[in-house]
């Protein structure tokens, strides 16, 4: 799994990102915060895996645990600064509402550097904006991708035009 962003999940047994049991998956330049459960990533003690995670980032608000697993040290546990954040009352915490990394987050070219580079040529960002797919969302069907760059749709990087973006990529009816 590369290149994913998992927030706002929650699960009964402790993973609220995750819940492993008996599995091994290799997770790549990933952003798992913000979920619900005891953990972010929750590993089944009874049936462990050989989960590897590489260059993601693993955080979970004050008080939350974010793993109960071995990580290297490429992996991150810091608050990812998105773009928005908003109160989720079935998780009784604020959670983003806007995926998108703020121009001041810490997770700015904090990818996998042997993966594919961000469609501006840069190190890719974690989480689902960062990679070679990151332009290439269109969620809501409008025929209008997802703009890929961290900050707002103003922010645009040098040879990029944000009138060829989607503003609001949840929304059909905004383009």
């Amino acid at each position: 799994m590369t290149q994913l962003t998992v927030t706002g999940n929650t699960a009964g047994d402790g993973g609220g990102g995750m819940y492993l049991y008996a599995s091994s998956p290799a997770v790549t330049s990933a952003i798992l915060a913000y979920n619900g459960g005891s953990y972010n990533v929750y590993q089944n003690d009874y049936q462990p895996g050989t989960p590897l995670f590489r260059y993601s980032t693993l955080y979970g608000p004050s008080g939350n645990n974010t793993y109960n697993l071995s990580l290297d040290e490429t992996n991150l546990q810091v608050e990812p600064g998105f773009l928005e954040y908003g109160y989720s009352s079935s998780l009784e915490m604020e959670v983003p509402t806007d995926l998108h990394l703020a121009l001041e987050s810490a997770l700015i070219d904090a990818g996998d550097p042997e993966g594919a580079s961000d469609v501006d040529g840069s190190r890719a960002d974690p989480g689902c904006s960062g990679g070679s797919g990151g332009a290439g969302w269109d969620r809501d069907g409008d025929g209008w991708y997802d703009y890929f760059w961290p900050g707002r749709m103003e922010d645009a990087p040098d040879g990029f035009d944000p009138l060829d973006y989607d503003l609001d990529d949840l929304s059909a009816s905004i383009h």
